[in-house]
């Protein structure tokens, strides 16, 4: 499913593997998983969707790893600012 969202003043688009009632699944199949590395994307969509919880699944291992949207959007926002603030552009509203 297409994910766009304006974050900052920051435009970003993705696309979501699975949508639930409450929950976006993104599939991952690197031979290593770091899925707090990938709750920031995940967690952008679950945020922009209007659902509370990012899962990230990991194909090789079997695993299903969760956060909530929230913070997933909370932590976007800061990295944002500080990648705005290196290219000394101002965060835009949030």
């Amino acid at each position: 499913m297409p994910v766009a969202l304006e974050l900052l003043g920051v435009r970003l688009e993705g696309r979501a593997d699975r949508v639930g009632e409450d929950w976006v699944l993104d599939y991952k199949t690197d031979r290593q998983v770091d899925a707090r590395a990938y709750f920031l994307q995940v967690g952008l969509y679950a945020w922009a969707l209007g659902k509370p919880r990012a899962l990230v699944a990991d194909l090789r291992e079997g695993t299903l790893h969760e956060e909530e949207s929230l913070r997933a959007k909370e932590r976007a926002e800061e990295v944002l600012r500080r990648l705005l603030g290196l290219l000394g552009a101002e965060a835009g509203p949030g």
